[in-house]
């Protein structure tokens, strides 16, 4: 039986290890006038990896649940996802096109962003803010060894959550913590050109891997 319009369903909390992109962990920004501000984390998935596929699989499963438990249908968009992952098998029968978004997984072959090209995307946000691990599952803060930046592989954990109010329907999803995993190539911020930025000086300068790692299960 579909819930009432005002009631939000939650789905379980799920993980899901990726490249970490566009990461706002330190301090939430709000990126529109009105907008309150929030934490950011994106997870760039592999989904050619066998573990990264059945996390994909979850995502896809528990969005499809708490969509058929709130509105009682699977809406077209997260049908259209599981199809183009070729996952359509991991949802509840029931797909009906009602105008529902669900935008946040989408194909990084849609983007022309370094490190997006045959991943697939999920954009988190939350105005609380995140817990941040190191690998051990201790906490860390910004300036500490292992505290993950844009370009690192992290574990990523969050939950999807239904709207539908007078912002409209969709499936959101909200980023709970960033666990460091390994180091990679750092992203450039706004790729912005060097050359360009800066005057060259004449002075010298002053002499002065993918694992798994628990977060735990709370």
């Amino acid at each position: 039986m579909a819930k009432g319009k005002s009631e939000v369903i939650t789905s379980e909390k799920l993980y899901v290890v990726g490249r970490s992109s566009f990461l706002r962990l330190d301090k939430p920004k709000a990126f529109e006038e009105g907008q309150e501000p929030r934490y950011e984390g994106t997870a760039l998935v592999d989904p050619s990896d066998p573990k990264r596929k059945d996390e994909l699989k979850k995502m896809i499963s528990e969005a499809g649940r708490i969509a058929k438990a709130k509105w009682g249908f699977v809406p077209k968009a997260v049908h259209q996802v599981a199809v183009d992952l070729g996952l359509a098998k991991a949802l509840p029968a029931g797909i009906k096109e009602d105008g529902v978004k669900f935008d946040c997984l989408y194909d990084g072959n849609k983007k022309d962003y370094e490190g997006y090209a045959d991943r697939w995307v999920l954009a988190m946000h939350n105005k609380n803010k995140p817990a941040v691990a190191n690998r051990a599952g201790e906490s860390v803060l910004p300036g500490e060894d292992q505290f993950p930046y844009s370009g690192c592989h992290s574990r990523f954990s969050f939950t999807f959550w239904t709207q539908d109010n007078k912002f409209g329907k969709r499936i959101g999803v909200n980023l709970r913590g960033v666990q460091f995993l390994r180091d990679d190539k750092a992203f450039a911020a706004g790729n912005i050109d060097a050359a360009s930025e800066f005057d060259a000086l004449d002075e010298p300068a002053d002499a002065t891997g993918d694992e798994d790692s628990p977060f735990g299960d709370d």
